[in-house]
């Protein structure tokens, strides 16, 4: 997976999540052109080669990007905003450190399942772990890859 689709991606979602939910039910809401109008002539523009893209993608791939949607719209507000105020950090980056940090992710999905939950579980140890705890591990680590250079 190159970054260009999975960025489109994130930023349709965001977009996407930007707009209001009603809760009101279709009738009471303005009819769809309208809506439509609304939206800044870029935007628009952006939506339809995303939809287009989207009706481009084989059945199994919609059905993913469907599923991500599903999920997303699934998590509460504070999470979506999270998410949304760490892809802004993420756009922000230098293109170097975004381009490193794409590589760990697809390093990461590259690893057999067992082995991602093994390093999740890790992780949980090390963030019960006190502070010096923590920072006992991270000197040992670095000497470790210091030595294994």
């Amino acid at each position: 997976m190159n970054a260009r689709p999975w960025i489109a991606w994130l930023l349709l979602l965001t977009l996407v999540a930007a707009l209001p939910v009603v809760a009101e039910p279709p009738a009471a809401s303005p009819p769809a052109e309208e809506q439509w109008e609304q939206i800044p002539a870029e935007e628009r523009a952006l939506l339809l080669q995303e939809y287009r893209r989207f009706q481009g993608l084989d059945a199994a791939e919609r059905a993913r990007v469907l599923r991500n949607f599903e999920h997303w719209q699934s998590l509460a507000p504070d999470q979506r905003q999270e998410i949304r105020g760490n892809f802004e950090r993420f756009r922000k980056l230098p293109p170097w450190r975004r381009q490193a940090i794409l590589r760990r992710y697809r390093a990461w999905q590259a690893l057999p399942p067992a082995e991602r939950e093994a390093l999740r579980g890790r992780f949980r140890e090390m963030k019960k772990m006190d502070p010096d705890q923590r920072q006992r591990l991270e000197r040992q680590y670095r000497q470790w890859k210091h030595q294994h250079k």
